[in-house]
C-alpha cells in the first residue's frame, strides 16, 4: 500500500488517479471486502465537487501549487478550498483532516 501512495503522488492524468485512489479505498477497507459506496458517500455529502477534487489531491500528497495546477485554480482559490475542508471537518492540518476524513468514512460503513 505504501508504494501505491508513492505512486500516486506522480500521477497526473485523472482517470489513473481515480482508479489508484479507489485502489487505495479498498485495500484501506476491511480485508477481503472493498471500500463501501455508503462511506464514501459522506464525503460527498460534506464537500463541494470542488472540495472533494481538492480534498483528493491533498490526501495525495499534492502540494497546494501542484493542486491548482492540476485542477487549473489559482493558489488563493485552492488555499480557501482546504480552509473550507478544514472548517467542515473541524480540523487544523492536513494530517488531521485526511485523519478525520477516515473516521468519517469509518463511521458511514455498514
Amino acid at each position: 500500500m505504501s508504494v501505491l501512495r508513492s505512486v500516486i503522488s506522480e500521477v497526473r492524468h485523472p482517470p489513473l488517479l481515480t482508479y489508484l485512489r479507489s485502489l487505495l479505498d479498498a485495500f484501506a477497507s476491511a480485508p477481503g471486502e472493498p471500500a463501501s459506496p455508503e462511506a464514501e458517500s459522506a464525503l460527498v455529502e460534506l464537500f463541494s465537487s470542488q472540495e472533494l477534487r481538492v480534498f483528493r489531491l491533498l490526501e495525495a500528497g499534492f502540494s497546494r501549487q501542484e493542486i491548482a495546477r492540476e485542477l487549473v485554480l489559482s493558489p488563493n482559490t485552492v488555499k480557501s478550498h482546504i480552509l473550507h475542508i478544514y472548517q467542515k471537518l473541524s480540523v487544523t492540518s492536513r494530517s488531521e483532516a485526511i485523519e478525520a476524513a477516515r473516521n468519517l468514512k469509518q463511521i458511514r460503513s455498514p
